[in-house]
């Protein structure tokens, strides 16, 4: 679908961002007066102490949960195992931070900014990998929001909003709608911002900050100046979504990953609730103490190609369908994914909000393309079975040797 791209995986320019606390001395002791954040993307920001929601923001920022975040991979797969190695730095933190900054930067208020910044405070450990131990695979990705008040109150972010004025239910007001948070396909902070990020590292770097110098707010909704932006932006989304998320050596990876965590969980080697720890955490226990199996799985999630690959478990378990001749022990992996698209507004020449889909009869036809198609794509890859297994042999067949080795693992579905 698209071009492949020959850029390196090398980044030129660091990504991350430079926070700075600011200090004065008042009767021989020492303040915070405030901060500073240079994000490579969206420019420098100053705090002000003095200013109720600046220091609410500071103190979040500085707060234990919030700094965990910073030894979360925003995009599930740790280092060694990602599809697309220059995305491993791009940490929950830095992206709840850029949420908060953008934020800032297109007018949102105080009570909108710590939103912003707390959206993903109660991911787990590689996160999804969480929702999908609560959801399954194919499930929505939201078990992390249906506990994120619960946590908050937990790490006392209630006592320190009260302490700078703010009402904590207020704030977190779930029937709240706005530029902030708002359903797909539609623009929100949290669909812009890990979007932009994941462009300037390898989608279309040179397009970003035009991207955000076109970005504002209107009907209380996050839109683009102009229609070639908007589209540009979207077509953009959808090559993250087929060149990356939904890549069929990407799923597989995915796939195998989820089944060492959950393969560890089983042997006691990890629990659910240290999935609310760090990655590095979880990767030592298992890396250490995991069974034979686990290992040979994150050996096998860290092939630099993965031209063949196992998958644990039933058919039923794996959402494996008979694609061909069943005698012959063929099958396809049909692991479904949701419909990821975005349906862009901009503003046209008489200052009027439009849709892009109400105009563009392309990019309308592309989003239902991609709507059907998102629920077969992974379904591409081939798999022989031996024994309870799945050995997958998509481009070249499996050695003799490897297949002999695997299919002596035990069942672990």
């Amino acid at each position: 679908m698209f071009p492949e791209d020959e850029r390196s995986f090398e980044r030129v320019v660091p990504f991350e961002q430079i926070i700075e606390p600011h200090f004065v001395w008042n009767d021989g002791e020492r303040r915070w007066s405030g901060m500073s954040i240079d994000d490579r993307l969206y420019g420098k920001f100053e705090f002000d102490a003095d200013d109720a929601g600046d220091a609410a923001i500071m103190e979040l920022l500085h707060s234990d949960p919030v700094q965990r975040l910073a030894m979360i991979e925003q995009l599930v797969l740790p280092k060694g195992i990602a599809t697309r190695p220059e995305t491993t730095d791009f940490t929950r933190f830095e992206h709840s931070v850029g949420c908060m900054l953008l934020t800032r930067k297109l007018g949102g208020s105080s009570e909108q900014q710590i939103r912003a910044l707390m959206h993903d405070i109660s991911q787990t450990a590689f996160s999804h990998l969480g929702d999908w131990l609560e959801q399954g695979m194919d499930g929505d990705d939201n078990h992390h929001d249906s506990v994120q008040k619960e946590y908050m109150l937990k790490f006392g972010i209630d006592d320190i909003l009260a302490a700078h004025g703010f009402d904590f239910d207020d704030v977190f007001d779930p029937t709240i709608q706005d530029f902030v948070e708002r359903p797909s396909p539609d623009l929100c902070i949290d669909r812009v911002d890990y979007s932009l990020r994941e462009f300037a590292r390898w989608t279309c770097p040179d397009d970003v900050a035009g991207l955000i110098d076109e970005l504002r707010v209107q009907d209380d909704m996050i839109v683009f100046t102009n229609q070639a932006s908007a589209r540009l932006f979207s077509d953009s989304y959808q090559k993250l979504f087929w060149r990356h998320w939904a890549e069929y050596n990407h799923a597989i990876r995915e796939t195998i990953f989820f089944s060492a965590i959950k393969q560890s969980i089983e042997e006691g080697v990890i629990s659910k609730e240290d999935m609310y720890s760090v990655d590095p955490a979880i990767m030592v226990k298992m890396e250490l103490w995991g069974s034979e199996t686990v290992q040979d799985l994150l050996y096998l999630a860290s092939m630099t190609e993965l031209d063949y690959g196992i998958i644990k478990g039933t058919k039923d378990a794996l959402r494996v369908d008979a694609f061909a001749n069943d005698n012959e022990h063929i099958y396809m992996l049909t692991r479904p994914f949701k419909p990821r698209y975005v349906d862009p507004s901009f503003i046209d020449d008489d200052g009027s909000r439009l849709v892009l889909s109400w105009i563009d009869g392309d990019h309308r036809a592309s989003n239902e393309i991609h709507i059907s198609a998102s629920e077969w794509h992974a379904g591409r890859v081939f798999f022989e079975k031996i024994g309870d297994h799945l050995l997958s042999f998509a481009r070249i067949p499996v050695e003799p040797e490897v297949k002999k080795v695997l299919s002596q693992l035990p069942d672990f579905a």
